[in-house]
Parts: C-alpha cells; structure tokens; sequence
C-alpha cells in the first residue's frame, strides 16, 4: 500500500457564509467605500492522535478563521480578492495541525440583479509562503 492509501482522512473546521464589509477592488469607485464579502471557508486539519476529552485546546477552532480574516481585513488595503484569499489561506495554514485549505470569498454588492463574484482556491500545506 502507498503512503497515500494508508493516511487517515482529514477532519475538516469551517466557516461558512461569514460577511463582512471592507474596502477592496480596483476601479477608482470602489475607494472609500466599504463592500460586503462573504466568505466560506474549510480548513483540513490532522485527527487528533488522541481522544480530545472535550479540551478545546486539542483541536483547531473556527473562531481561528474568524481570525484569520481579521487579520487580512485589518491589514493593508487589498485590492484583489485573489490577494485576500492567498493571504488568508497562509494565515491558516500556519497552524502545525492544518494541511489543506478552501477558501471562497465572494463580493456581494458589485453586480446588478443580487449576483455576486469571487474567487475560490485550495491550498496545501507548504504551497505559500508563511504569513507576513
């Protein structure tokens, strides 16, 4: 058997449907003003090699990704979702626990008619850079 076939699957945190306003984009008419982005997000972390015992420090919380988009969104200004998405996949993959991360986000008030945009990627662990 491969290394692959014989791992244990990964157990997954998320967040989904997570809004938040911020200043982002890059036409003149999206400065000084805020816009609401959505974002879900699924961060594959390592089974615990131990019962958890209800001990909150032995797993990886959500509240790690609310976080982590703070982090992002109290930062410099961004002007790429692209740019928000990389940084928040770094964000959370610096917990030693974390191996793969999804992350969409999506602009709500861009487009007419309620449709919105984004961006959606998938990062494993050692693919990007440590955050800054």
């Amino acid at each position: 058997m491969s290394r692959q076939e014989t791992a244990r699957p990964h157990d997954r945190v998320f967040l989904s449907n997570y809004l938040r306003e911020i200043e982002i984009g890059v036409l003149e008419s999206e400065y000084g003003v805020t816009q609401r982005l959505r974002f879900d997000i699924a961060l594959e972390v390592e089974p615990a090699s131990e019962p958890i015992g209800d001990d909150p420090d032995r797993v990886v919380s959500y509240v790690t990704l609310i976080e982590a988009i703070e982090q992002v969104a109290n930062g410099p200004r961004m002007k790429l979702v692209e740019s928000f998405a990389e940084r928040l996949a770094a964000i959370a993959l610096a917990d030693r626990r974390a191996r793969r991360v999804h992350v969409r986000i999506e602009k709500l008030d861009h487009l007419e008619h309620g449709a919105a945009f984004g961006i959606e990627i998938v990062r494993d662990r050692g693919e990007l850079p440590a955050p800054s």
